[in-house]
């Protein structure tokens, strides 16, 4: 019985995951929908200002000709110009009522995410956290039965121990370009093997890291998603001068850290079932001690 209940909150934590990482690839397309939209429209219009401008030079150059021979060409040129410029006009046209039509549809799935979505994985993660004080009622009996101390952890890591709750963070939004994996999907076995140990992290400290991915999560991914105004680099930047605090122990460095040219980047071949990391092993050590489900992570369509 205790069994099949296990099992079963293994299946609503994936499937809490997957509705996040659902969520998050949907947004992520309809923001690239957008701006393909609005390129496209800014494209428009600047071909039309450059006909406009044509049409003008082309009349002028008609009306300024005293040989009517002259024109022949240059009215051939109006001609042709006048036809592009009904053309763009047409797709104007065309773009805008598509434009239209996309924005409701966009602010329906909007107010799906915003609504339905967060609510339904809010729901999970309370039935998730019901299950994990089930499981602890129920291992507590049972240490107690047998007169054993339950107090003691499993497993060892080099913080001392596993957090037992675990922390989804892929409800945030991230900076373009950068997308939630989850850490199951990396080949952690391999890539970390040589991660396990203080003295693998000699360039920024483990405890030292630890506190990043406390700073990442309390702060800097609030801010980022901090609508209508997301905070930037400048933003962090601009804290930290203000409370007086160095590069080395500020928001911006941890910001730097994972949105950055140093950011964590993974790849993963065709045939491969599982990420292989080429920047960012320690990072995604401590994210797994420290409890994250996933990791922000900057590639082009992970997916595909």
């Amino acid at each position: 019985m205790a069994l099949g209940a296990k099992v079963q909150s293994e299946a609503i934590a994936d499937f809490e995951t997957a509705l996040g990482r659902f969520a998050q690839v949907s947004l992520d397309r309809v923001k690239a929908a957008e701006i393909a939209i609005r390129r496209l429209t800014e494209r428009l219009e600047e071909r039309r200002i450059e006909l406009r401008r044509e049409l003008v030079r082309l009349q002028d150059e008609i009306v300024d000709s005293d040989d009517e021979g002259d024109t022949s060409h240059a009215s051939r040129q109006l001609e042709e110009a006048e036809q592009a410029l009904s053309n763009v006009k047409r797709w104007q046209r065309t773009v805008n009522v598509s434009m239209e039509s996309y924005k409701r549809e966009s602010a329906k799935f909007q107010e799906l995410d915003d609504g339905i979505t967060v609510a339904a994985r809010a729901y999970l993660r309370r039935v998730l956290d019901d299950l994990a004080a089930y499981f602890s009622l129920q291992s507590d009996g049972l240490a107690s039965s047998l007169g054993v101390n339950n107090k003691s952890n499993d497993v060892d890591t080099m913080a001392g121990c596993v957090e037992q709750r675990k922390f989804d963070p892929t409800a945030f939004v991230l900076p373009p370009d950068f997308f939630w994996i989850p850490i199951i999907e990396i080949d952690t076995v391999r890539e970390l093997a040589e991660v396990c140990s203080p003295n693998a992290f000699k360039k920024v400290g483990y405890d030292e890291m630890r506190r990043g991915f406390d700073a990442l999560r309390n702060e800097i991914l609030p801010a980022i998603n901090n609508a209508p105004n997301p905070a930037t680099k400048d933003t962090f930047a601009c804290r930290d001068a203000a409370a007086g605090i160095a590069y080395e122990r500020g928001l911006l460095r941890v910001y730097e850290a994972f949105f950055g040219e140093d950011s964590i980047h993974l790849e993963r071949g065709k045939a491969d079932q599982l990420f292989s990391v080429s920047n960012g092993r320690h990072r995604i050590r401590v994210a797994m001690d420290a409890g994250w489900t996933a990791i922000p992570v900057k590639m082009k369509d992970p997916w595909r």
